[in-house]
């Protein structure tokens, strides 16, 4: 998502994405904004997401895993985000350690279960 305000289409495009892989996906979703080079300072970003009730909830989902990418840093600074994001990414490995990284198994059950309930609805 881009930093800046969310457009009913991102929205939908999320709760799609959301009901489509179901809660367990969630435990294994970051939170990736681009343009981070609009923010001033790291704190910045959690403003952000707090100031808008849909961002919020949808961060609380994801256990409040989200981070911003500048999309013109270079050298260290584009080094600095990668591993950042990557520390983000052990960090939830670590809390997942009984099922440590979304399997496929996990999808197709997940994307079975909403075809479900899709079909169901019709």
């Amino acid at each position: 998502m881009q930093l800046g305000r969310i457009t009913k289409e991102e929205q939908e495009v999320a709760e799609w994405v959301t009901k489509m892989f179901h809660t367990k996906a969630e435990k294994y979703t970051i939170l990736l904004f681009t343009r981070g080079e609009q923010l001033d300072n790291p704190e910045d970003l959690k403003e952000f997401v707090e100031e808008s009730g849909y961002l919020r909830g949808l961060a609380a989902k994801c256990v409040n895993r989200y981070i911003a990418f500048s999309n013109i840093a270079t050298g260290e600074k584009r080094d600095q985000q990668v591993a950042k994001l990557i520390k983000m990414i052990d960090v939830m490995v670590e809390r997942n350690c009984t099922a440590p990284r979304y399997t496929r198994e996990m999808m197709e059950e997940d994307t079975r279960t909403f075809f479900e309930k899709f079909c169901t609805i019709l």
